[in-house]
């Protein structure tokens, strides 16, 4: 994950300057890492450093992450190819807004398609990772439409899926073929001159090296749109030939291995955590052992198992959670039936140690009725019962009303 982007960049940066419109062109020994790729490994740590969500309250804050990133990995590659507005932005002592329309912000996004299991999430971080540098609605846009591709990849959507997804809501002309650009297409890195085409090669590939053929010999800024299609094409096809893994790694600094490396661990072990979490609490609630849902519902680790499930409860319930607020505490509500199945939504913000009793009594009246499956997380208590207990579900609703 996440090298795709890498490797494009290397394999079109000598294209940069030495356009071709030839699809089987030859890998060149004088190919190195741009600034594509340190942009990239930049967004890697500022993940890395702080892989928490964020709420739109939260962007400036970190936008501030994103942009010390930058500005330290800009440090330490300062001839990387940047282009002079940024240059400028980056060797500034404090960071202050730039509004540029083109590619740079689209070109570092694919880690955070990969970072963040939520794509309400994955368009909030891009937009913190733009706020400084991308101040506009162009080149944020284009960021989002890259990023939520390399988070539809990455999560199975077929092609047709993804780009209907990107041409309905960052209303993009995604070519049914280069071939009607490529004669007279030139380097522009304008966003929305750029991006789109990126994307299409993607689309048009049948493979990773495919897609960086196609993106390279359309002649245009050919390293930032090899980084992008092929940072989507990874995340789709799941896998890099090991001619070009082999070819491009013996071209990249250890600073940038090691970040990108450092968030593809975080990726993968908060992958295992969620597989084994999941599995935990499946085993829990089947056996029914009470005492130990208590213990998680209290447990200091609570947040650090169990948040990371808690925004896909959806998947497991199918319906979206409704919440009215009055006032304090919240009110869940029962939902909605679900495959002849009732799913119910319990307040769990105060601990359950025994001195809430009406809590503890829907949760007895739960159990005594057969309820084997539930989900916790971010201060609810999510059970599906097998049977539709139509009069033990109002109960329960007038019980936690009280909470």
């Amino acid at each position: 994950m996440i090298w795709g982007a890498v490797y494009g960049d290397i394999i079109g940066s000598y294209y940069e300057v030495h356009s071709t419109k030839d699809y089987g062109f030859p890998f060149q020994g004088e190919s190195a890492f741009t600034d594509d790729s340190v942009m990239t490994a930049a967004a890697c740590a500022a993940i890395t450093a702080n892989p928490a969500p964020i709420t739109p309250l939260g962007i400036k804050k970190r936008a501030r992450e994103y942009a010390a990133q930058y500005k330290r990995f800009f440090s330490l590659f300062p001839n990387a190819g940047y282009g002079q507005m940024f240059s400028e932005w980056a060797s500034s002592p404090e960071p202050y807004i730039q509004r540029s329309y083109a590619n740079g912000g689209t070109m570092r996004v694919v880690p955070i398609g990969y970072a963040y299991d939520d794509l309400e999430q994955v368009m909030l971080q891009v937009k913190a990772s733009c706020y400084y540098t991308h101040h506009t609605r162009e080149a944020v846009n284009s960021a989002k439409a890259v990023a939520a591709a390399v988070w539809l990849a990455r999560n199975g959507e077929t092609k047709d899926a993804i780009k209907k997804f990107i041409e309905d809501n960052f209303h993009f002309e995604l070519l049914a073929s280069l071939d009607k650009i490529r004669a007279d297409y030139k380097f522009d890195s304008r966003a929305k001159y750029s991006v789109p085409p990126a994307i299409s090669a993607f689309l048009q590939s049948d493979g990773y090296e495919s897609a960086v053929r196609l993106a390279v010999s359309l002649g245009g800024d050919a390293d930032t749109m090899a980084c992008i299609a092929d940072g989507i094409a990874e995340a789709f096809y799941g896998e890099i030939p090991r001619h070009i893994a082999e070819f491009c790694a013996l071209r990249l600094d250890k600073t940038i291995k090691d970040a990108v490396n450092s968030l593809c661990r975080l990726i993968n072990s908060e992958e295992k955590m969620n597989a084994e979490t999941e599995k935990d609490i499946s085993k829990f609630f089947r056996k029914r052992v009470r005492e130990r849902v208590l213990y998680l519902l209290n447990s200091k680790k609570r947040g650090e198992l169990l948040d990371k499930l808690a925004h896909t409860a959806e998947d497991y319930i199918d319906t979206a959670l409704t919440v009215k607020k009055s006032g304090n505490p919240l009110n869940p509500e029962l939902i909605r039936e679900k495959l002849g199945k009732t799913v119910y939504v319990i307040a769990a913000n105060s601990p359950l140690d025994g001195k809430h009793a009406e809590t503890d009594a829907a949760l007895d009246e739960l159990w005594s009725n057969g309820s084997p499956y539930m989900l916790c997380g971010n201060g609810y208590l999510y059970v599906e019962a097998e049977y539709d207990f139509s009069t033990h579900a109002s109960w329960l609703l007038k019980r936690n009303d009280k909470l």
